[in-house]
């Protein structure tokens, strides 16, 4: 699991974490966001609710602000889910941005695979648009080491020291190479 989200989130994070990076867009670049993905997506984290969460809990499960976190902060990870960065006015201001609508299309397609399209209008009236089938993370689209480790520093540096934290993370990705367990 790449996101600390609710799981139909992440088809969506990862194609518009893709768009920004590809085409080196900034939260101020975009004027609007549309995702179509599939009805439960749609309806249960996207309802009107969902523009204006307060707790981890409430943004956690909220499409909009899942992708307004990605647009204003570049990631999403347990970070974006603090107070500080749920009540952070240029995140809050990316909300709006975020249209949602089912695709019926999508709808027939799942669970086998987990379809949305993401499109980004920018301000200079520019159109990106990607679609994701599956979730980065999932065995068909595994993280790669270098996700893998900003995940695990996301986790892991509020109880480590950096140093520690190397150690930590050198001794669980050199597992394989391990004759034996002590």
């Amino acid at each position: 699991k790449s996101y600390p989200t609710e799981a139909l989130t992440h088809t969506p994070i990862t194609a518009t974490l893709h768009l920004l990076r590809e085409h080196g867009l900034r939260a101020e670049d975009v004027k609007e966001i549309r995702i179509e993905t599939i009805a439960r997506a749609a309806d249960i984290l996207s309802d009107p609710a969902k523009y204006d969460p307060r707790t981890k809990e409430a943004a956690d499960h909220s499409l909009p602000y899942c992708i307004a976190a990605a647009l204003a902060r570049g990631k999403v990870t347990p970070e974006e889910f603090h107070e500080d960065a749920i009540t952070d006015p240029r995140l809050r201001a990316q909300l709006p941005k975020v249209k949602v609508k089912a695709n019926a299309e999508f709808e027939k397609l799942f669970p086998q695979i987990q379809p949305c399209r993401v499109e980004i209008e920018t301000t200079a009236g520019k159109v990106f648009e990607r679609r994701i089938d599956v979730p980065k993370g999932d065995p068909r689209d595994p993280m790669s080491m270098e996700e893998l480790t900003v995940k695990f520093d996301a986790l892991a540096s509020p109880s480590f020291t950096d140093a520690r934290r190397a150690q930590i993370h050198q001794a669980v990705f050199e597992l394989e190479t391990l004759e034996r367990a002590a």
